[in-house]
């Protein structure tokens, strides 16, 4: 019997609006993996509490990244719309962009990984 695999569905662009504009969806899911598990609840947990982060209004449907289903598509929109003008004016390299973070990251484990011995 062959195992079948569970299909991931890919994000949006919406999704990718808050994400760091110069990380591919490759490089993003392997930084994703370093992050611990609680990183993700924090943004909702806040929006439970407090409400939307920018309309501040609490009897409104979660959506993403602590904000409402509108103020998170008008805020994607507009993220959108600069990183169209950032693209155009700077002529980014996105893929040379994330290798250098990567490689940051990656340096920044290994001399750290010592401590996490110590710290512990």
């Amino acid at each position: 019997m062959h195992k079948t695999a569970k299909k991931k569905r890919s994000l949006t662009w919406e999704e990718q609006a808050y994400l760091p504009w110069f990380l591919t969806v490759s490089l993003r899911k392997r930084v994703q993996k370093l992050l611990p598990r609680y990183y993700y609840y924090r943004l909702r947990l806040y929006f439970d509490k407090y409400g939307c982060i920018s309309c501040k209004r609490k009897n409104v449907q979660y959506w993403s990244n602590s904000l409402c289903r509108e103020c998170y598509f008008t805020i994607a929109a507009r993220f959108r719309r600069t990183d169209e003008k950032l693209q155009a004016q700077f002529n980014l390299d996105q893929e040379g962009a994330a290798r250098t973070f990567l490689r940051r990251l990656e340096s920044a484990k290994r001399l750290l990984g010592d401590l996490k011995a110590i710290l512990h």
